[in-house]
């Protein structure tokens, strides 16, 4: 079925996806595990997180997204031997990081009461979000610090700190909601928010010792901390497209989440517990999605652009076995799973919701399919700085194909939540095809050099 050549390439795959997919899966956990606790805890807050959440990965996510864009530039100038050119660039987020704290807790302070008004009924997602959004710099820097590993492919490193980090949010997540005894008093939803940012602090520190070792300061240039203009700029033009699109994508997620709760409390439970499986089993595509940008990285800045297509076609193989097992899994446990975070409920209200809960289920394996197609595109896509087509395509996607027919068909008629799934997953085949036209018309690779030579040349000029 394969050649030597092919079994090599996919093996090559599978070896960056594995501790990427681990890290993605940790993190992802981490999310997950709060949803489920705050379930325990009262459905009432688990919605609140869900409602609040969305709303907050609006500002959290074009920072993050920013950040990102250090692997690329890490990526292609490993693969080129440009080494001392690595640590110059992470700085500059390092300093991006730094400078965002104006702007987040700005947001932090004024937009709870804006975006919720002065509803004594969602004091709880004024108070998640506020917790959220104040440590989006310690996501920013965080991002900015995993890349400096991941886009060299040294990913075991931060495997282990999103693992360290998910014991600690895990732990602190149960003492802070429940209490513990009269020691540690219940703080509900505010606990959860605050055990996420206290897990971040703790990979930050572990990551920093790690950027600032010896060997990283004088093979990786990590002590080059000096703010430098042009550099950041090009950061800017190849990572501000793609973090214009995190916010406008996010936000198109956030409406959708708010148009589910104007519906009414099935809409948003059940479309908050099959995100939470969406978080949960995302691993999979981020993981395959950041191998394949690295990957692409190394073989762009080592000149061979054409081997991106056999890294994206391994990508593809992985993603449909790893559909497979997840429909496999859903369809043996999900009662175990619907059980999970309706717990709290009797066995009539449990009802209510459970066939549409089945439905929401069996979507998650199209859906999470369909979504990690276009995630290895589009990390391929990424790695070419091919940046301003996916601002262009997911915006257009994501607003076109998913929030405008949701309203259209759904919210106006007040139709099912089986349906607003539905409308969800035909989002992403429509979006999956888009990014495959754009990637085998070959367009993006005009731009495989953007990112290599202006940071050659910025590095040059300060050597």
């Amino acid at each position: 079925m394969f050649n030597s050549h092919s079994k090599a390439i996919l093996k090559q795959t599978w070896k960056m996806t594995l501790p990427l997919l681990l890290s993605a899966l940790s993190g992802m956990l981490m999310l997950f595990v709060d949803r489920v606790i705050l379930a325990y805890y009262s459905l009432d807050a688990h919605n609140a997180a869900v409602e609040s959440m969305s709303l907050g990965w609006v500002f959290l996510k074009g920072g993050i997204s920013l950040a990102t864009v250090v692997q690329i530039f890490v990526a292609q100038n490993y693969g080129a031997g440009h080494f001392q050119a690595l640590g110059k660039t992470v700085w500059q987020m390092i300093w991006v990081s730094l400078f965002s704290c104006l702007f987040f807790w700005t947001i932090a302070i004024f937009s709870p009461s804006f975006l919720f008004e002065a509803d004594g009924t969602k004091e709880m997602q004024k108070t998640y979000l506020f917790w959220m959004v104040s440590f989006g710099p310690a996501h920013v820097l965080f991002t900015a610090l995993a890349s400096f590993f991941t886009g060299q492919g040294k990913t075991r490193l931060v495997s282990t700190v999103i693992f360290i980090g998910n014991v600690i949010n895990s732990v602190l997540c149960y003492l802070l909601v429940f209490g513990w005894g009269e020691l540690i008093p219940s703080i509900g939803i505010q606990g959860s928010a605050i055990s996420t940012n206290a897990a971040v602090f703790g990979q930050i520190l572990i990551l920093g010792f790690a950027f600032f070792n010896k060997y990283n300061r004088e093979n990786f240039g990590t002590k080059n901390w000096h703010f430098d203009f042009s550099l950041i700029k090009n950061c800017f033009k190849v990572g501000l497209p793609n973090a214009v699109f995190g916010v406008l994508e996010v936000a198109g997620w956030a409406i959708f989440y708010k148009m589910m709760a104007g519906l009414g409390t099935k809409h948003l439970t059940v479309a908050g517990i099959v995100q939470n499986i969406l978080i949960l089993v995302g691993f999979f595509g981020e993981g395959l999605a950041g191998a394949v940008a690295i990957l692409a990285g190394n073989a762009i800045g080592a000149k061979h652009p054409q081997t991106v297509f056999k890294f994206v076609h391994a990508g593809f193989i992985l993603m449909t076995l790893f559909a497979i097992g997840l429909a496999l899994f859903i369809w043996l446990f999900h009662s175990w799973i619907i059980g999970c975070f309706l717990c709290t409920l009797d066995e009539n209200s449990q009802a209510l919701f459970y066939s549409s809960l089945v439905f929401g289920l069996g979507n998650v394996v199209i859906y999470k399919y369909l979504e990690g197609i276009r995630l290895i595109i589009s990390g391929a896509l990424t790695a070419a700085a091919d940046t301003f087509f996916l601002l262009i395509g997911g915006t257009f996607s994501i607003w076109l194909f998913m929030v405008i027919p949701v309203y259209s068909f759904v919210v106006i008629p007040q139709a099912s939540i089986e349906t607003a799934l539905t409308l969800c997953s035909i989002y992403t085949l429509f979006s999956a095809i888009l990014y495959s036209l754009r990637f085998y018309q070959k367009g993006w690779q005009k731009n495989h050099l953007l990112v290599l030579q202006p940071l050659t040349n910025a590095t040059s000029s300060n050597n």
